[in-house]
């Protein structure tokens, strides 16, 4: 096949005959070929840290100088081969990787989860161990999200060797490639806050189910604890709200400061009057904070009365009847 032919080829969105004419897979240099020439659907410049290569193959990368999609496409394998630790099974990996990101990228895998657990299944390369780990550890399945020691027990190593590889897997659940494949679930979660910027979890999850055509309801403790894989996005508090974190209902500025001017010399304020405070200022602060149900506020101002004491406490040391209550909140409050 001539060259005016492979260019001709490679304009057309990617095959797996087409891809199997590149370099890397046919082990032929071609210095006529320019990455300009590949259809966008290979994705030429996009960075390769962007697949998830195993270590070693990340090393020979770096070593060739190889940064983008379409460099390690018009690159030969044999010239691969030339670098150190490089032999045939880490080529084969490459090719690999390469392969499933670029056919599979446009595929949809939503249709095949039932729930939390199918869809980590579904999406997660790693080992079987491990995804037990990161279900164990989120709660998936269970009444309550398992420690690291209990997740150690379970196959017998230390709480150490448990916390780093729930960590390899969270790292693998936020790497660019399986967040595309999650892409479903996170444009739902957008979707939903977008109609609601803050809501109890449990109506999320139930929001969460019917979006998705789940079979299963995910637990509330684990989607709490995934949407703390973004912190930078999402808010999910201790008390069973989640929402988004531009939303001025979580950095209110008015109650920030509030604690210490309810306080000022009195050693002790019942509980009661220093959550009628805060409700009556929440409520006063914003048309946001008035849109929201009764249930949903009242979590709020317990929130923001605990982010109070963090923020000063010399007033928790204080011999004070409110402070040390478990904020447990009666409708008589307000």
């Amino acid at each position: 096949m001539n060259n005016n032919e492979v260019a001709r080829i490679l304009r057309q969105p990617p095959t797996e005959e087409n891809l199997n004419r590149l370099p890397i897979f046919t082990g032929m240099t071609d210095r006529q070929l320019d990455t300009k020439m590949l259809h966008k659907s290979y994705h030429p410049d996009v960075s390769l840290s962007s697949i998830m290569f195993n270590s070693r193959a990340n090393g020979i990368l770096k070593s060739a100088n190889i940064k983008t999609i379409g460099e390690l496409l018009l690159t030969s394998y044999t010239d691969l081969l030339i670098h150190r630790n490089c032999g045939l099974h880490t080529i084969e990996a490459i090719q690999d990787e390469l392969r499933g990101y670029i056919l599979d990228k446009e595929f949809d895998y939503s249709p095949y989860w039932e729930g939390l657990e199918s869809m980590f299944r579904n999406v997660l390369k790693t080992k079987e161990r491990n995804i037990l780990m990161i279900l164990y550890r989120l709660g998936i399945g269970q009444q309550k999200s398992m420690t690291l020691q209990e997740c150690g027990d379970k196959f017998g190593i230390t709480r150490e060797a448990a916390r780093q590889i729930v960590n390899q897997t969270v790292d693998i659940l936020v790497h660019p490639e399986t967040e595309f494949k999650l892409r479903p679930f996170w444009l739902t979660v957008d979707k939903l806050f977008k109609k609601k910027s803050i809501m109890m979890s449990e109506d999320f999850c139930r929001r969460l189910k019917s979006r998705l055509a789940w079979r299963f309801k995910p637990e509330t403790h684990a989607v709490e604890a995934i949407l703390k894989f973004k912190p930078e996005k999402y808010v999910a508090t201790f008390n069973g709200i989640v929402g988004l974190r531009g939303s001025k209902c979580f950095e209110c500025h008015k109650l920030k400061e509030l604690l210490p001017e309810i306080m000022k010399d009195r050693q002790q304020v019942p509980y009661r009057e220093i959550y009628k405070h805060f409700y009556s200022e929440f409520q006063d602060c914003c048309p946001e904070g008035k849109s929201l149900n009764r249930d949903i506020v009242q979590l709020l101002v317990e929130l923001h009365i605990k982010e109070n004491l963090k923020k000063y406490p010399y007033i928790k040391r204080r011999p004070v009847n409110l402070i040390n209550t478990l904020f447990s909140l009666s409708k008589t409050c307000e």
